[in-house]
C-alpha cells in the first residue's frame, strides 16, 4: 500500500489502517488494496476443496451472527452452493462483508467497537480454517 502512496499504520496484530484516508479516496483505496491483495496472494487460492469451503461456510454464518449481536450491519448470505461457487472470485462474501468498507465511518460516529475488539469477540473464520 505504501508503495502506492497511501501510507499506513498498524491497526492490530493482523490489520493495518490506512492514514488519512478521505471518504472519496475509499474507492480508489479499495481497488489499491485490491490490487495488492491478489500481487501478494492475500486474495485467496484458486482452488479449495469444496468440504473445506462447506466448513468456511458454516462458520461465516456463526461469525455473521456474532457481528449482528454487535449491532454491526450484515449482509445477507448467499446459500452455501453460491458462496463455493463465488470464494475464488472478487465476488467472495464473508461475514464481514457487510460493514467492512465504512468501518471507518461506522467507528466515528461510534456504530461499531474498535477493530481489535470486534476480532477478539467475532474472529474472522478465513486465517483459522485449513483450506486445504
Amino acid at each position: 500500500m505504501e508503495e502506492n502512496g497511501w501510507p499506513v499504520e498498524v491497526a492490530g496484530k493482523e490489520s493495518f489502517t490506512v492514514i488519512g484516508e478521505t471518504e472519496e479516496q475509499r474507492p480508489i483505496v479499495a481497488e489499491v488494496y485490491r490490487t495488492c491483495s491478489e500481487s501478494t496472494g492475500w486474495s485467496g487460492p484458486e482452488e479449495v476443496d469444496p468440504r473445506a469451503l462447506s466448513k468456511l461456510y458454516s462458520y461465516e454464518l456463526a461469525t455473521r451472527d456474532c457481528l449482528s449481536s454487535l449491532g454491526l450491519p450484515v449482509d445477507t448470505p448467499p446459500s452455501e452452493e453460491a458462496f463455493i461457487e463465488r470464494f475464488t472470485t472478487t465476488d467472495r462474501w464473508s461475514a464481514y462483508s457487510g460493514f467492512i468498507d465504512d468501518f471507518g465511518v461506522l467507528e466515528a460516529q461510534g456504530k461499531a467497537p474498535p477493530w481489535d475488539e470486534i476480532n477478539a469477540v467475532c474472529p474472522q473464520p478465513i486465517r483459522y480454517v485449513d483450506l486445504g
